[in-house]
């Protein structure tokens, strides 16, 4: 049995067959040749020609190209990040300050205002004239918390809260 044709690969022979138009000798002789060595991998133009070389279809990843992580569903949200540690507080795990930094930095506002946030038990509005706040990255969160030394299963769980996460994604992208 041939192998199948990717979709991608496909889409480029097509492209190519429509070269052997061209007015150009050379462009055609090209054309051909490539043409060829393209049918060639996966079987003889009368199996392509005859519909027997099975086309894989192109999958679309959510991956990002320069890296296996994948992108999040939803944006990070401060809310949920205020929630977490008013639950985990609530829950008797130590909130320690490096938790609150890493909310801090990760949402573009100062430890002051995070502090005053969990104090409120919710996030209070913005200030009139204060500047947009920042909207996290899943690969900037994943930098910081790596850098941190203490607290390391409290800031994976923080993170896969915020981003929508399971504990074991972020675990895996963490170390890889």
């Amino acid at each position: 049995m041939p192998l199948q044709m990717p979709e991608k690969e496909l889409n480029k022979l097509i492209a190519i067959l429509g070269k052997l138009g061209s007015e150009y000798e050379n462009e055609r002789d090209a054309a051909g040749i490539k043409a060829h060595q393209i049918v060639s991998k996966y079987g003889t133009w009368e199996l392509l020609l005859k519909g027997s070389i099975p086309v894989q279809q192109q999958q679309f990843s959510r991956k990002n190209k320069k890296s296996n992580i994948v992108r999040p569903k939803r944006t990070a949200n401060y809310a949920y990040a205020i929630k977490w540690a008013m639950d985990s507080i609530k829950e008797n795990k130590k909130i320690i300050p490096t938790c609150i930094h890493v909310i801090a930095k990760l949402f573009g506002r100062t430890f002051d205002e995070v502090c005053e946030d969990l104090y409120e038990g919710k996030p209070l509005p913005s200030k009139p004239g204060a500047k947009r706040r920042k909207i996290p990255c899943y690969r900037d969160a994943l930098t910081l918390i790596s850098q941190i030394n203490e607290a390391k299963d409290l800031l994976i769980d923080l993170v896969a809260t915020v981003f929508y996460r399971s504990i074991d994604e972020v675990k895996t992208d963490l170390y890889i």
